[in-house]
């Protein structure tokens, strides 16, 4: 489905570092030149905010959870979330989830997210927590688990209009992840 005339969607790349972000522990930049401030890069997490003419509010997507998720979220000054996308499992695209806590427990309702089932299985053991409440602990779930398959459509309807997803297979080394086709383009 591509965009109607009145709407629009911004990608903001957050972080595109590798998984150990630039420069890596120890002031290990490689051969970034740490003088050039473009060179300082967190891991990966892509925003989409969708907007409507003559609508005040913003559909906003997240596309990973990149372990600087919290910093990345306050600089692009994201109020609300509408749904996050996972492309795969690993570290550096997942260990921010926990910063999705403020978008639930504000909006009183559980932040939907949508991955594949291999990534799902292994996201929800490794972050039990957001998907079902501990016995032991006080905090609610934060997160509705979404499985969805490649060439699979998921449209998300927010403030700013709906945005449409596409779940494309591609391969990440030995492993098969999703890349997002996002309306009429990407």
């Amino acid at each position: 489905m591509a965009l109607k005339p009145s709407q629009h969607v911004v990608a903001t790349i957050m972080g595109c570092g590798s998984s150990g972000g630039v420069p890596r522990v120890g002031n290990q930049w490689g051969e970034c030149d740490p003088d050039e401030p473009r060179n300082r890069r967190r891991r990966c997490s892509l925003l989409l905010t969708g907007t409507t003419d003559g609508q005040a509010g913003k559909t906003q997507i997240i596309i990973d959870t990149g372990c600087d998720l919290r910093e990345q979220l306050l600089d692009a000054q994201v109020a609300n979330l509408d749904a996050v996308f996972y492309t795969h499992e690993h570290a550096d695209h997942t260990h921010g989830i926990d910063d999705l806590r403020g978008f639930a427990l504000n909006a009183r309702k559980r932040v939907k997210v949508y991955f594949s089932k291999r990534a799902g299985k292994r996201i929800k053991r490794s972050f039990a927590y957001c998907f079902e409440q501990s016995k032991d602990s006080g905090y609610p779930p934060i997160l509705e688990a979404h499985e969805i398959k490649s060439g699979q459509t998921v449209t998300i309807d927010g403030p700013g209009g709906a945005i449409t997803v596409l779940a494309v297979k591609q391969l990440h080394g030995a492993i098969s992840t999703f890349g997002f086709k996002i309306g009429g383009f990407f």
